[in-house]
């Protein structure tokens, strides 16, 4: 059995990721690779990485033990810029998509996030002001690529956190992104990887296999505080379905869902409404040669 055969790449009217020919017919036999761009601050461990983590406002960050760096008007431009270079380099190392993650607490995430931005200059307060960060990554990176590739934005509806992102503030984000033009579909999502990493996944928390793998003293203090930190959330199939159904409702850009979908016969009744009311980026109609 030879590779697929990409025939259309689900509604998106101006490019096709794969073979940049026609949108809808694309004979070239290829698979969709996807480069991710993002800044893992402040989730990343300063220590590991040799750089002190940024942010949009102070706070303790426990992996590095110690305080993250307010990000500065010239941090954020440069990271803007360092997303933009990131997409040229897709293109030139022949990644058909980029996808900029704007969810989990990375750093744009960060800052649309009120309970850890709490700015008060152009980056904080309003959510006009918050998603500041967002947009201008993603419109650096549209203007870094132009039509060469597609770009996908990955949205958090919810941080799974009491003060966190709301799905009236995702809502008006996914709006944002759509009116500007510069993204081709979006990827919703939901956790924290910072403030609740378990609330994206489902079933039991791996709290000894995390505390294996970290120094000390984190290692003793996930004794303590592991459950708080890893919470559990029971499986159900398509989890995030429900949510991203609002988003579905309020946006015509192509989309994204994330949420296990098992192979068990229980879970097959909501499969067929999914794919009749959704537009399923990447999922590309195939057929063996």
């Amino acid at each position: 059995m030879g590779a697929p055969t990409c025939t259309r790449w689900c509604g998106v009217p101006k490019r096709c990721p794969v073979c940049a020919s026609s949108p809808r017919q694309c004979t070239r036999k290829a698979r969709l690779s996807v480069l991710r761009s993002a800044t893992p601050v402040p989730v990343a461990n300063g220590k590991v990485n040799k750089a002190r983590c940024l942010a949009p406002s102070r706070f303790f960050q426990p992996q590095a033990m110690q305080f993250a760096k307010v990000a500065t008007h010239a941090d954020i431009e440069r990271v803007i810029a360092d997303h933009a270079r990131a997409a040229r380099m897709a293109i030139e190392a022949g990644f058909d998509a980029v996808e900029v993650h704007l969810g989990h607490t990375y750093l744009a995430s960060a800052f649309l996030n009120p309970k850890l931005n709490h700015r008060t200059d152009e980056y904080g307060g309003s959510l006009a002001n918050r998603a500041k960060v967002a947009l201008g990554i993603t419109r650096a990176v549209r203007e870094a690529v132009g039509d060469k590739i597609a770009i996908i934005a990955k949205l958090n509806m919810t941080d799974g956190v009491k003060g966190g992102i709301s799905m009236e503030e995702s809502i008006q984000t996914a709006q944002w992104l759509e009116a500007s033009g510069d993204v081709d579909a979006l990827e919703m999502t939901a956790g924290s990887s910072l403030l609740n990493p378990m609330y994206l996944f489902r079933g039991k928390a791996p709290i000894k296999e995390f505390a294996a793998v970290m120094p000390q003293p984190v290692k003793f203090a996930m004794g303590f505080v592991g459950k708080q930190f890893l919470k559990e959330y029971p499986y159900q199939d398509l989890y995030l379905l429900e949510r991203a159904k609002q988003v579905r409702a309020e946006l015509t850009l192509p989309m994204i869902l994330l949420g296990e979908w098992s192979t068990s016969p229980a879970s097959t009744k909501p499969w067929p409404m999914a794919l009749s009311s959704w537009r399923w980026l990447g999922r590309c109609c195939a057929s063996p040669t």
